[in-house]
Order: structure tokens, then sequence, then C-alpha cells
């Protein structure tokens, strides 16, 4: 006999359908991100929050299944900062060097890896091109991104 409380039965995912930890759905994107020289210092710490914030959002949005890890580093001259994040509902976390302040005198290269579930490299890589627009050219920051690096199911084997 039942006590109702540990009865639970697991929708129905449908025929074929194979669950958001399956491999195939799992395409791992990273990029470098170049930012031109500019008079004009950037906040990194707020800049990378931002940043990996809207891609989670994004991707959730563009129907990623689960959002694994968004990492990154900016780096301009000898300074640098580091930012991740593991759920939007926790936010993106960064630390590194100085106030934040970051000079862009010399330019900064900037590292960026995105795992989530369901959504191939190529959507993500539109969705990086998105948040980076909107978040450089109303401060003027010229950048350039670099072909992303994907990672495909089938390597190495």
């Amino acid at each position: 006999m039942s006590d109702g409380l540990h009865d639970f039965t697991l929708p129905s995912r449908g025929r074929g359908e194979t669950p958001a930890s399956t491999p195939r759905l799992l395409e791992p994107y990273g990029a470098r991100v170049v930012l031109q020289p500019a008079q004009q210092e950037l906040d990194a710490e707020m800049f990378l929050k931002a940043l990996l914030e809207d891609v989670a959002s994004a991707c959730l949005v563009g129907g990623a299944s689960v959002i694994g890890h968004l990492k990154c580093l900016v780096q301009a001259g000898d300074r640098r900062w580091f930012c991740n994040l593991t759920s939007t509902r926790s936010g993106a976390a960064c630390r590194g060097e100085g106030d934040g302040r970051l000079s862009l005198q010399d330019g900064a290269r900037l590292d960026l890896a995105v795992l989530v579930y369901g959504l191939p490299a190529s959507t993500i890589d539109g969705l990086v091109g998105d948040a980076l627009r909107s978040l450089l050219e109303p401060l003027g920051i010229s950048w350039s991104k670099n072909m992303p690096s994907v990672v495909h199911a089938s390597a190495g084997r």
C-alpha cells in the first residue's frame, strides 16, 4: 500500500527523446575575443558579470535545457580578471587584481568557455556575439572574435 509521500512519476520525454545529460547534446564552446586599444578603461568585474549572465540567459531562452558552466578571463597588460557562472539564479562570481578597472590603452584579450546542454556551438556563438555587441558598442570599444573552438563528440574516436 502506498503512503502517497513517495509516489511520483517522471514526465514522459517522448519516444526517441534523449535526456539533457546525453553527451550528443553537449557541444563545448570556446572563443578568444580581442578588445582593440582604446583610451577608456573597462570595469572588468561589471563587464564580465554582465557578459556571462547575458549569455546564460540567452542560452536558456534559446532552448538550452541545462546551464553547465560559463567562465572567462580578461587580461589587459599584467592585470587579469576571472569570472564564472554555474547558475542564472546565483549569477556570476568574479575576482581579479586591483579595483577592476582595466586600461585598454594596449587592448585586452578575453577568453570565454560555455558549457550548456541542448544548444549547438553555432547558436552559442551567435548569442555571444549579440552579448558582446550590446555591452561593448555603447562604450565605443571595438572588438573582434576569433572563430570558436568546438570539441565534437566524435573527436578522438
